[in-house]
């Protein structure tokens, strides 16, 4: 009788991921995971699949949470314009950027694997939309109650925004001047105004 899995596959998904995002795709062996994540060699794979499932099942874990936080902080913000701000300074200014230079998952994945694998791209095209989306709805919103003054449409500066905070996630990763990310920071808030 074959036995029972015994771990926590929330834990094991939350532990992938952060072994992915400091080591990459190419970068992580199957010997990394089975040390990180606790687990044989054969439960990753009975389990998995193989280390790129993980790494895809990982990846879309990453991309929810992150879009259910977005849209918590967003919607229950009177202020868009300090939220985005908060967004836009935390893509260049987070600890984990400089200290550990792990930049962003999402971005590391595009810029490593998005022209290899179809995949990995609809992953961060998907992402990428929904944002963009999510940035356009709230602006809307800011537009209509007086918050944003904008002339420009709510999806061109939901790109902006977003390919704002990818530019500077990507330039935290080689811990780029702190005071030029601040002025691109000021010009795309001046957007909103």
């Amino acid at each position: 009788m074959a036995r029972a899995k015994e771990f926590d596959l929330d834990d094991i998904e939350d532990r992938a991921i952060s072994v992915f995002w400091e080591k990459g795709y190419e970068g992580c062996s199957v010997n990394d995971l089975v040390q990180n994540l606790g687990l044989s060699r054969s439960s990753i794979y009975d389990t998995f699949g193989d280390k790129r499932q993980l790494y895809l099942r990982a990846l879309d874990k990453y991309r929810r949470i992150g879009l259910e936080k977005m849209h918590e902080i967003l919607r229950g913000t009177e202020d868009i314009y300090a939220v985005f701000e908060t967004f836009l300074n935390e893509s260049y200014n987070k600890p984990g950027n400089n200290s550990e230079n792990k930049g962003c998952f999402m971005v590391n994945t595009a810029t490593e694997l998005g022209f290899a694998d179809t995949e990995f791209s609809e992953i961060v095209n998907s992402n990428k939309t929904e944002i963009e989306n999510m940035f356009s709805h709230y602006i809307h919103q800011a537009k209509q109650s007086g918050n944003i003054r904008s002339e420009l449409s709510d999806i061109t500066l939901a790109r902006v925004l977003y390919n704002t905070m990818t530019g500077l996630r990507v330039a935290s990763r080689s811990k780029a001047d702190s005071a030029a990310s601040q002025d691109v920071v000021k010009a795309t808030l001046a957007l909103l105004r």
